[in-house]
C-alpha cells in the first residue's frame, strides 16, 4: 500500500511536537495526540481512540513508542511507524544534549530545577483533564462506574499494582459479558 508524503511527514511533526511539548511522561502526551489523530486528522473516531489507549496500556514498553507504533501503522503502515517513530525520538536526542551541556558547565541544574518545578503541576492536571475525558466517554452503564470507583479504590487506597488492577477490570469485563444482561438498560445519562 502507498501512503503519501504528506501523510508521513504528519505523522513526523506530529510526533515532534509530542516529544518536544510534552512532559511527565507518555500520559502528558494523550490530550495533545487525542487532538491530533481525532480532531484535526481524524484519523481515529472517539471509540478508536480509546481502544488505542487499551491496547497500548496493556501492552509492555515505553507508552509514548506504542502511541507511535500504533498510530503510525494505522495511518501509513510501517513507513508511518517509522516516521512517527523518528520524530518521537529526535527531540530527545538533542534535549540530552542540551542538558548535558547545560549541566557540565555548572549552572545548568538550578535552571533545570526552576523549569520543572513549574511543569510538574501542569502535567497532573493534563493527566487529570485525559483520564476525565476518557471516563465520560467510556462508563456507558452503572456497572462500568461501579467498576471505575472499585478500581479507583484499589489504586488509591490499597496501592495495588496497575497490572493487578488491569487484569480485575478484564476478567470483570469478560464475567460481565458471559453473565450479565444482552441489552444495556443501566445507561447512565
Amino acid at each position: 500500500m502507498a501512503y503519501g508524503i504528506k501523510t508521513m511527514s504528519s505523522l513526523f511533526f506530529i510526533f515532534l511536537k509530542l516529544a518536544i511539548s510534552t512532559f511527565g511522561g507518555g500520559m502528558a502526551m494523550v490530550p495533545v495526540l487525542k487532538c491530533e489523530a481525532v480532531e484535526n486528522h481524524k484519523w481515529l473516531c472517539e471509540e478508536e481512540f480509546i481502544e488505542m489507549m487499551v491496547v497500548t496500556q496493556s501492552a509492555p514498553g515505553v507508552i509514548a513508542i506504542k502511541f507511535a507504533v500504533y498510530l503510525g501503522y494505522r495511518v501509513a503502515g510501517l513507513g508511518g511507524v517509522f516516521s512517527a517513530l523518528l520524530g518521537l525520538s529526535m527531540p530527545s536526542v538533542f534535549i540530552m544534549i542540551l542538558l548535558a551541556a547545560l549541566i557540565s558547565s555548572g549552572q545548568g541544574m538550578e535552571t533545570v530545577d526552576k523549569f520543572f518545578f513549574g511543569v510538574r503541576p501542569t502535567v497532573v492536571a493534563l493527566i487529570l483533564g485525559v483520564g476525565l475525558n476518557m471516563g465520560r466517554n467510556s462508563m456507558k452503564s452503572f456497572f462500568d462506574f461501579a467498576l471505575f470507583l472499585f478500581c479507583l479504590v484499589l489504586l488509591v487506597f490499597f496501592a495495588c499494582h496497575p497490572l493487578l488492577v488491569i487484569l480485575i477490570g478484564a476478567l470483570a469485563g469478560i464475567a460481565r459479558n458471559k453473565l450479565g444482561p444482552k441489552s444495556e438498560k443501566e445507561v447512565i445519562p
